[in-house]
């Protein structure tokens, strides 16, 4: 299992929008993206310094189809169940908040919000983290 939207969506209130990637795009499910000033998503990174261009809005996805480069993206609040290879290790607590990654490496994936120094938009908030199992919890929020 890659990701799980455990509660959220689809709802009556539900935020989901299409969105086409760049020609580089490879937004997957259970990743996350942004939309660029251009109107095209792609892997979201979001560098440690103020004055970032192009960070907002982010998107979690959820589907893709690879033939159109189109990916359905959520952009409300839902609450999300990641593994192992959509976050970059760190000491998840509850209520911690949750950024994506800040190099390219780790793009698209979920990273820990460093307590100072650290300019990142919050997009997601840790609800739980389970050690045993790898699986960390979060509320979408951005």
């Amino acid at each position: 299992m890659a990701y799980q939207v455990v509660k959220g969506w689809p709802s009556d209130c539900a935020i989901d929008e299409i969105i086409t990637l760049a020609t580089e795009g490879t937004v997957a499910p259970g990743m996350a993206g942004v939309i660029g000033a251009d109107g095209e998503g792609v892997l979201g990174t979001f560098p440690l310094t103020a004055g970032a261009t192009s960070t907002l809005p982010a998107f979690f996805c959820i589907d893709e189809d690879t033939v159109t480069k189109k990916v359905t993206g959520l952009m409300n609040r839902v609450a999300i169940e990641v593994d192992a290879d959509h976050y970059v290790a760190g000491a998840f607590a509850p209520g911690k908040s949750l950024s994506l990654g800040a190099t390219e490496a780790n793009s698209g994936k979920f990273e820990l919000i460093a307590a100072s120094g650290d300019a990142r938009p919050v997009v997601a908030k840790v609800i739980n983290y389970n050690a045993t199992t790898g699986k960390l919890r979060l509320l979408w929020v951005a």
